[in-house]
């Protein structure tokens, strides 16, 4: 929940906040056809049902991205926020990521040194 925060205070996420208004860009829906946005990746989170993994949240922001740049020139506003806003989303997840092994990592750490000194008093206790 805390990245889809983060990335609605991005800049760049200004195009991609709500689904594309079909009166103001009628052949949208023609050339995309598994449209996706913020609101809905945001809506599908609070339900807690829909993305059991990170790899499909992360595939709805990518799948967001990509219909931006299937449906605008490489030269306009949208394309440009699209590949900006999808580098800082990519960054935010590595970093969650590295967080996370990290967090993992020393928990592990913690539970050999644990298991080591439980170990040694074990030693300990046989010998008396």
């Amino acid at each position: 929940r805390s990245i889809v925060a983060i990335v609605k205070t991005h800049p760049d996420s200004w195009p991609f906040m709500s689904a594309v208004n079909k009166e103001e860009v009628p052949d949208y829906y023609e050339v995309v056809k598994d449209p996706t946005d913020i609101e809905s990746v945001s809506e599908r989170l609070e339900s807690e049902n829909y993305y059991v993994t990170l790899e499909m949240f992360a595939a709805d922001f990518k799948r967001m991205f990509e219909n931006c740049r299937l449906y605008n020139a490489v030269d306009t506003i949208y394309y440009k926020c699209a590949n900006r806003l999808e580098l800082f989303f990519d960054a935010k997840i590595a970093a969650g990521i590295t967080f996370k092994v990290r967090e993992a990592g020393s928990y592990l750490n913690r539970l050999k040194l644990f298991s080591k000194r439980a170990e040694r008093t074990q030693q300990i206790y046989n010998t008396i």
